[in-house]
């Protein structure tokens, strides 16, 4: 719906009065003198007005040697919209030009008579269109629509494919205004709306002059203007602006443009320099180039620049940067140019499914199903190419454009190109790097950006020899199986046992496997390998060590350059506070006066703070049940534990190398996953074999003991305290054995100062008249100790779970014992029954509390049932004490409190009998 209101609202633009101000009206007692008709022609352009027309229609559709094939007019001339006023009014109109008072009296007080145009002799074929010939076309439209069963009003596509059909060739609808003249008719102003489609429509006030017997365009003056997307062939040919204050000089006073290249000549020689500036890289060209209106625009304001850039220039751009060019223009570039416009992304992407993507599989080549379908449709070309309208300055030496080049689902480099013209030559002035992607992953594909590496794109090829261990004699006509993602093919090493393996993928690894002599193992065992990046060209000697064919054989380490994962080059993590922290952590793992061992051996990236297998410390830390207790003994201030929570929950990449005292090596995946290739080769002699990560780490690298993993760093307020895991394993945070530990800063050292927080756990004691957080002892009470709670006891609770511990309390219990006690074997029987006593001295009936020989009083506090749509239980709860001292008639211990379907709230009491 929102096509056709568009449309009519172009076609009618010019009859609509402008704002508010502009249609102040004057106090007069009959019609205005300009409404009168008498004696007006009922045709149009008659005398003068031929030439404006003429002048209008080459601005708008003459554009460098591109010309539509035919121009679809309004078959009336429309009264004009916006503009000046007709009188005095308190609204001044914007313009830039010097206009004569009776030229802009002349148009603002056209008559209200709409004469029919008529041919006036233009050398583009015009066709007429009347509001009934538009409403034609639309029932047209509908009645299809109506037939196919769907809504019956037209929507852009089908509107802009019937208007293309009727119309073939044309660049939008026009809708002109008649012409106000100056008194000598040497200046005039007239008003033309182009709709060009959905988002494409531009209505505006040209302002032109009579030079040498031609009439000339010297200003266009917006009133509205939109040109982001333009339907089917059409054109967006409006101004460069949206509101009359950016109105435009198109003829400097001087004629500093008045050349023999026109505007659209200008464009396409911008276009050319700037084609030739991003696909000439270090010498190479691509084979096409790809164009297309599917892209982003960059909205954000121009960053900063080295070279001076004209106010006009810079103006015109901020509205021209979101305004695509048509693409079917004839650039006369030197390389062939091809089209692909937005509404052939979906078939692209759908052919790029199925058999194309399961071969780039098989390649070691991972990307979109839209680019695999594009370097197949566009071979040889670098990408895929958006650029918008070139925004000139007023004398055209000065042009700014921006383009966007894509090179794969997150590779894509955009600029903004200043250029200046000398003489007839555009040059590049300046390139203005913008928003970048850099995962680049499919040849021949290239990233182009500013930093792009001269390097990248050279043949990727790993040459070398294959040795005998230990001896380092050549393995001659030695074959070898290669392996590049899923494909493997043979080789054969030559007499002085060299090889040479070139189109490598771009990402992904490549292994080298050789079979044994007398082979026990059902697939040739791995002998080397590597990770694949972009200009890789290094010799790289393997070692075979047929020993490896033997039961028991040790893993080894991966030898040559060790392939750093990107995101660990990227890596700043840790920071020096955050090594030093970890630095300490280690001294208390491994002593300095300890025995002397191998590399420690760090996982890449950080385990998650306090997460599974250490559910007691996800309770303790991440949910505050222990700080109260730390805090108190001065392991951690208050702040730390909302530090903590604010700790982030990602993993973080570390950096390749770590300084310590000791060697340390930080695993990179391509050790990882050469340790694992290993595994499996032993796993093939002998199925029982232990092949986990750790076992095969502790084989290549002598001495090592496990494979550490920290999480992040969290620190208090002061930055002198600070709470790390550590944790061992075959991954990060999955560990075999594991800690938290609390460390305190004294002076520039920081040290251990808690392990094993995660085995903590709080009880009461009375200081005084308070009861305070303690460490849970490690013993609990005997029977006879629990057999010794007779009579009324005061307990005061507090709730140590973060959120709770205000609502700390004290209340009254009846322990009464129970006839016959049980025997130890039986701990589900009570010792005695436990009361609350209200506030008036009674003993509650419900709930009755047992405590049993292990020292737990629970109650059960039963409420209404869970309702059905409810996920987060009922009203029910359960509390419990557990006694985990007794001393004369006072008792200590561990308090919950569990709602149904909910994580219990916890705390500790103290206890005293009457």
């Amino acid at each position: 719906m929102r096509c056709a209101l568009l449309f009519l609202t172009a076609l009618a633009s010019a009859s609509i009065g402008g704002d508010a101000a502009a249609q102040v009206q004057p106090d007069l007692r009959g019609r205005p003198l300009w409404a009168d008709t008498t004696g007006e022609s009922g045709v149009y352009p008659i005398g003068d007005a031929v030439g404006v027309y003429r002048a209008v229609l080459d601005l708008l559709f003459v554009d460098g040697a591109e010309r539509p094939r035919i121009i679809v007019m309004h078959d009336t001339a429309e009264g004009r919209g916006g503009g000046p006023c007709p009188i005095a009014c308190d609204r001044k109109w914007p313009h830039k030009s010097k206009i004569d008072t009776a030229t802009v009296l002349a148009f603002a007080r056209l008559s209200p008579k709409r004469p029919v145009i008529v041919p006036f002799g233009y050398p583009i074929p015009i066709a007429f269109l009347s509001y009934e010939g538009y409403s034609r076309l639309r029932n047209e439209i509908i009645l299809r629509l109506q037939r196919a069963g769907r809504i019956a009003y037209p929507e852009a596509p089908e509107f802009a494919a019937e208007f293309e059909k009727t119309y073939p060739g044309a660049w939008g609808h026009l809708t002109l205004s008649k012409v106000g003249f100056n008194k000598t008719h040497t200046e005039a102003l007239m008003q033309a709306s182009l709709w060009c489609g959905d988002q494409c429509r531009s209505d505006e006030i040209l302002f032109l002059r009579r030079i040498d017997g031609r009439w000339t365009v010297v200003e266009r003056i917006p009133n509205d203007a939109e040109g982001t997307q333009a339907w089917a062939g059409m054109r967006y040919r409006g101004p460069a602006g949206d509101n009359p204050a950016a109105s435009e000089i198109v003829l400097a006073a001087a004629g500093l443009n008045a050349r023999r290249a026109g505007e659209g000549d200008d464009a396409a020689a911008v276009y050319r320099a700037v084609f030739d500036s991003l696909y000439s890289f270090h010498g190479e060209s691509p084979r096409r180039i790809v164009v297309s209106d599917w892209f982003p625009v960059d909205p954000t304001p121009l960053p900063v620049h080295k070279r001076p850039i004209d106010p006009a220039t810079l103006t015109r751009y901020i509205f021209l940067r979101s305004v695509r060019p048509p693409f079917d223009a004839k650039l006369g570039y030197r390389l062939p140019v091809s089209v692909l416009p937005r509404d052939s992304i979906q078939v692209l992407e759908r052919l790029g499914g199925g058999g194309l993507e399961r071969q780039a599989t098989e390649n070691g080549e991972w990307e979109s199903p839209f680019w695999l379908a594009f370097r197949q449709r566009f071979p040889g070309a670098w990408g895929m190419l958006g650029y918008t309208r070139v925004a000139f300055n007023t004398g055209r030496t000065q042009a700014l454009v921006f383009t966007n080049h894509s090179c794969g689902q997150s590779c894509r480099n955009a600029d903004t190109w200043l250029l200046e013209r000398r003489g007839e030559k555009w040059r590049i002035g300046e390139r203005i790097p913008r928003e970048k992607e850099t995962d680049w992953h499919l040849d021949p594909l290239r990233y182009l950006g500013v930093d792009a590496n001269p390097k990248a794109y050279r043949p990727r090829r790993i040459h070398g020899r294959f040795v005998a261990a230990p001896s380092g004699r050549p393995l001659r006509q030695l074959a070898v199986m290669v392996k590049r993602g899923e494909r493997s093919y043979r080789m054969v090493t030559d007499l002085a046992g060299r090889y040479w393996v070139d189109s490598l993928p771009l990402l992904g690894p490549v292994e080298f496997r050789v079979d044994c002599p007398n082979p026990p193992l059902r697939k040739p065992m791995l002998v080397g390998g590597t990770l694949t990046r972009a200009g890789l060209d290094t010799t790289i000697d393997v070692t075979v060590d047929f020993g490896r064919c033997l039961l028991n054989r040790p893993a080894r380490a991966l030898a040559g350059p060790i392939e750093v994962w990107p995101d660990a080059k990227r890596s700043i993590y840790p920071d020096a506070e955050v090594a030093a922290v970890y630095r300490a952590v280690l001294d208390s793992v491994y002593p300095p006066n300890g025995l002397p061992k191998g590399p420690i051996l760090l996982h890449p990236i950080t385990s998650s703070f306090a997460e599974f297998p250490f559910q007691n410390a996800f309770v303790a830390l991440r949910m505050g049940n222990e700080i109260p207790r730390l805090e108190r003994q001065g392991v951690l201030d208050a702040s730390m534990e909302k530090n903590i929570q604010k700790l982030p929950k990602d993993s973080v990449w570390l950096r390749p190398t770590f300084e310590y005292r000791r060697p340390v090596i930080v695993l990179q995946p391509s050790q990882k996953r050469f340790l694992y290739a290993q595994g499996e080769d032993f796993r093939e002699v002998q199925p029982a074999r232990d092949v986990g990560l750790t076992t095969l780490a502790k084989q290549a690298y002598p001495g090592a003991d496990a494979i550490v993993s920290f999480s992040r760093v969290a620190f208090n307020d002061s930055h002198n305290q600070a709470v790390v895991q550590v944790s061992a394993g075959d991954n990060p945070g999955y560990a075999r054995w594991g800690e938290i530990m609390a460390l305190h800063k004294s002076g520039n050292a920081w040290r251990v100062v808690r392990r094993h927080l995660e085995n903590g756990k709080t009880s009461g004691e009375r200081v005084g008249d308070r009861c305070l957080p303690t460490d849970a002892p490690t013993t609990t009470p005997t029977v006879e100790q629990l057999r010794t709670l007779v009579g009324y006891a005061d307990i005061t609770v507090n709730p140590t779970s973060n959120g709770m511990r205000p609502f700390s309390g004290s209340a009254r219990y009846k322990f009464t014992p129970i006839d016959n006690p049980p025997q130890l074997k039986n701990a589900a029987l009570g010792l005695a029954t436990v009361q609350f006593i209200d506030s008036l001295g009674k003993p509650r009936k419900k709930p009755i509390g047992p405590l049993d020989v292990n020292g737990h009083v629970t109650f059960f506090y039963e409420g209404r049932p869970q309702p059905k749509d409810q996920l987060d239980g009922g009203s029910s709860s359960t509390e419990q004490f557990t006694i985990l001292r007794v001393s004369g008639r006072e008792f200590f211990g561990f308090w919950s409190s569990t709602p149904d379907g909910a994580m219990p709230f916890v705390g500790y009491f103290c206890g005293r009998l009457r």
